[in-house]
């Protein structure tokens, strides 16, 4: 899908760890918003239910179309039709350009999966909260606005009020009223030799302040 004036357009890949660990990404081609969902093993059938899951509970206005890997993690594609309504396109050999956006927000993760890294202790919770991160960061491409507050301003143009907030709920890009909205989720993940391990910090803070351009990423 080269046109991004339409949102629900995705790509997707896995991002490999130690110890045959993946994660699956799923990166929205109009806000530059990501999903990062947590998968067993990188065999088609534990991909696509775990896919099926996780892009279910989107609205339908954003369950479009994905452009995938050659990867054989997809060769149930079909299935993944069926259960999603969303149609399934693949890169052409050795033309990772055409998804490129995904590839992008692949480099960012590994800020915060090092390469090396086991990714099997990992919870679909502690995905969500990085996946929160990444979406709260301004974007150049996106006149600096964060993938966050430009999908929100997607949905919010074709949904009801109710339906943005259970959407967007969904999305992790709200917290619940009784949430803590300044709190700070501690992620212990072991990354890195072991006289550089510590745990990783994801501030979740709405409407953080950049004090920067360093702070922000491209694309």
């Amino acid at each position: 899908m080269e046109d991004r004036a339409a949102p629900g357009h995705w790509e997707g890949d896995l991002l490999s760890g130690a110890k045959n660990s993946y994660i699956a990404t799923l990166v929205e081609r109009h806000s530059r918003f990501a999903m990062l969902v947590k998968v067993p093993g990188k065999d088609t059938e534990a991909v696509v239910q775990a896919l099926s899951r996780h892009v279910r509970k989107r609205p339908a206005s954003l369950r479009r179309s994905l452009t995938w890997d050659r990867g054989l993690e997809m060769a149930r594609h079909k299935e993944f039709t069926v259960a999603t309504n969303v149609k399934v396109y693949f890169c052409d050999p050795q033309s990772p350009w055409q998804r490129g956006t995904n590839e992008n927000t692949n480099l960012l993760l590994r800020q915060y999966f090092p390469r090396g890294t086991d990714l099997s202790p990992i919870s679909q919770a502690q995905l969500d909260q990085v996946a929160l991160r990444l979406n709260q960061r301004p974007r150049k491409t996106l006149g600096f606005q964060t993938p966050a507050s430009r999908l929100q301003a997607s949905v919010a143009s074709t949904l009801s009020a109710g339906t943005v907030l259970r959407a967007l709920r969904l999305a992790n890009l709200t917290r619940s009223p009784k949430s803590h909205l300044n709190e700070t989720i501690k992620l212990r993940l072991k990354v890195g030799p072991p006289s550089a391990r510590r745990p990783l910090h994801i501030h979740s803070a709405p409407g953080r302040r950049y004090s920067s351009v360093s702070q922000c990423d491209a694309d």
